[in-house]
């Protein structure tokens, strides 16, 4: 049997105990998947053949003291896979196959050698050495850090395209404690991997590669507040930034930390000055919302997190976006939507529309039925508040009874049919607009 310390093979160490409480060191075998067959049972389709193939040597890593788990339990049993997976989909037959390579981080760097020994130095790389080799932390172990597509072979000459991210750790708290095994001391971190930046490649007509970055920004909780998107990385020309704001200062008891109240989308790249208040350029703003909640000020945390009013950008002013109430809502105490007004003219309410619903509850308080209006369309005849109860409106045309004379008739509305004949569904609706 393998070295457990130095395992590169799918059979893994494990320890139990015999009745006579006798400490066993056994082996088991881990076994993967290396092909998935997707039938069609009712459509007679052709079954879908997905094949897989692991690069490379698999990778085990030491249970560390977690603080509950005993000393003589622990050993070389975390499994940390294979660093490359290729998959392979279609038979060939029906058409060219698919070929994928995704390229993994395992978490394997400073991995326990043994008492006394020094622990593993580990980095990662993707194929084209834009990662630069990263330290391959214990956190990273399943991050993806490359995805390649292939046209008919797993070289660099057939790659159709792929992606590169950037992990990075963010470390929000650490435990640090002896370990009687090792005789070290270990220290626990407790936080979350996000993606720093991701670049992307296709192969273009001529051989040469277009290339794409995004890079992304975030606050102390992990939220994102700043994507940078170069696009095309040879020009500056179709550079994006989206940013997003959430409130500042201390929050109150029961706030919801995770609404932004403002998005702002202008075309600069992130870095540029321009790219924010208060130096904004009129002719780079691409959109810029502003969100209030549970009836309170702009920049308030949101506790229900009722979005009560949205403001829209209505243009830029000294360095700054001039705003505009868009729309307003209601609410009633659990959450519902009652009232929606889009909102016109901001120096009149007489072109807002309004869209209301009512709810009908059961006695023993479940919803029974809905009632949504919508405001009046906005044509000379036949406009009027249409109620719609979307839980009991049936899609059935109404007929009249065909047993009665074939006379024609007219509506009040002036429009004819005959009698065995549809009405037609505009003028049900309300939404007839022809006359």
């Amino acid at each position: 049997m393998p070295s457990p310390s130095h395992n590169t093979k799918r059979c893994f160490p494990v320890k139990w105990e015999q009745p006579d409480k006798k400490l066993i060191n056994d082996w088991y075998h881990k076994y993967v998947v290396t092909g998935v067959l997707e039938s069609d049972d009712t459509g007679g389709s052709k079954t879908q053949q997905t094949h897989y193939t692991y690069v490379g040597n698999a990778a085990w890593r030491y249970a560390e003291d977690d603080g509950m788990t005993k000393d003589r339990w622990r050993t070389w049993s975390q499994w940390r896979g294979y660093s490359k997976v290729r998959a392979v989909l279609g038979d060939g037959e029906d058409g060219p196959q698919t070929r994928t390579e995704t390229t993994y981080a395992r978490g394997l760097d400073g991995n326990y050698q043994g008492k006394g020994n020094p622990r593993d130095s580990v980095t990662v790389n993707d194929s084209k050495n834009l990662l630069g080799g990263i330290t391959d932390r214990d956190q990273f172990a399943g991050v993806v850090l490359e995805s390649r597509t292939f046209n008919g072979a797993f070289s660099d000459d057939a790659e159709i395209s792929a992606s590169v991210a950037m992990p990075r750790w963010d470390k929000t708290i650490s435990r640090t404690f002896h370990d009687t095994n090792s005789d070290d001391d270990i220290t626990v971190d407790g936080g979350r991997v996000l993606t720093q930046w991701s670049k992307g490649r296709s192969r273009k007509a001529d051989g040469t590669d277009f290339t794409t970055q995004i890079t992304t920004d975030y606050d102390d909780l992990g939220r994102t507040i700043a994507v940078d998107n170069e696009g095309d990385t040879t020009t500056s020309a179709d550079d994006t930034c989206e940013r997003t704001v959430y409130p500042s200062g201390t929050p109150p008891a029961g706030a919801n930390l995770t609404l932004p109240i403002r998005t702002l989308s202008v075309s600069v790249d992130c870095d540029n000055a321009a790219s924010n208040e208060p130096n904004l350029v009129a002719g780079d703003m691409i959109s810029d919302t502003k969100m209030l909640y549970d009836g309170k000020a702009y920049g308030a945390y949101p506790t229900t997190g009722d979005l009560t009013s949205a403001e829209k950008v209505t243009g830029v002013s000294g360095g700054r976006s001039t705003m505009a109430t868009d729309v307003t809502s209601t609410y009633d105490g659990y959450g519902r939507v009652l009232t929606t007004t889009q909102v016109g003219d901001t120096n009149t309410t007489n072109d807002d529309r309004t869209t209301t619903t009512v709810y009908t509850n059961a006695p023993e308080g479940w919803l029974k039925s809905s009632t949504l209006t919508s405001p009046p369309e906005r044509c000379p005849r036949l406009c009027q508040r249409q109620p719609r109860r979307p839980t009991h409106r049936s899609s059935r045309p109404l007929t009249l009874p065909s047993a009665l004379p074939s006379k024609r008739h007219r509506s009040p509305a002036g429009i004819s049919f005959r009698r065995g004949s549809s009405i037609p569904s505009d003028l049900l609706s309300g939404r007839f607009s022809g006359l």
